[in-house]
């Protein structure tokens, strides 16, 4: 080996070196929080789901049994803050509420959508903040709607899909879109096909940049 070959090894050995000296220290520096509570103890609480939004604000919500019924219940991380606000109630008691799923568009509108009683509900806090708007029924009564599921485009255009069965012994995906810079739900779309006997199970959405 050359001496002017084995200098060349060196210093490239040293650069190298000197890379992971540097990015280390950023890596190990980079660690989470102490665990916030964010339900109220003595009740179980399930099936948390968050999103953030393009400013960094971050709503998260979950299923909470309130010695009655379980309720859906959200709390947010305002941008710029350290601390989340106080628990938010969004559906009603009587009933059980279930699944919840949560969306925001990058204007900061936030969708909670989930299922009650068999019937896909959702709220909306719009992209100026505030309180979360009236509770929407999506899906028709008496027909067992369950899973939803929610999406928000780039332009704020809110699609949420779900399963629905009963009444015609088959089980069909329905959806609803709320269009860009509009504060109602379009009619129920059925997404799958719904002859005597089929079944389809479990949807899923996204929204494209478009």
């Amino acid at each position: 080996m050359t001496t002017v070959l084995r200098r060349s090894l060196m210093a490239f050995a040293t650069a190298l070196a000197l890379v992971a000296i540097a990015v280390v220290p950023g890596m190990a520096s980079a660690t989470f929080s102490a665990p916030v509570d964010l339900s109220a103890p003595l009740r179980d609480a399930n099936r948390p789901q968050v999103a953030v939004g393009a400013d960094g604000a971050t709503t998260i919500t979950w299923a909470r049994y309130n010695g009655d019924n379980t309720i859906i219940q959200a709390r947010t991380r305002p941008a710029g803050s350290g601390d989340f606000g106080g628990v938010v109630d969004l559906s009603e008691n009587g009933q059980d509420a279930v699944n919840p799923q949560v969306a925001v568009g990058a204007d900061g509108a936030t969708t909670i959508t989930w299922a009650r009683g068999g019937i896909i509900q959702a709220r909306t806090r719009p992209a100026e903040g505030g309180a979360f708007g009236d509770l929407v029924n999506l899906s028709a009564s008496g027909q067992n709607a369950v899973d939803p599921q929610v999406a928000v485009g780039a332009d704020g255009a809110t699609t949420i899909t779900w399963t629905r069965g009963g009444g015609s012994n088959n089980i069909i995906v329905q959806a609803r879109t709320r269009p860009a810079g509009q504060t109602n739900f379009g009619v129920v779309v059925p997404l799958s096909s719904s002859g005597y006997g089929d079944q389809a199970f479990t949807p899923q959405v996204a929204v494209g940049p478009d």
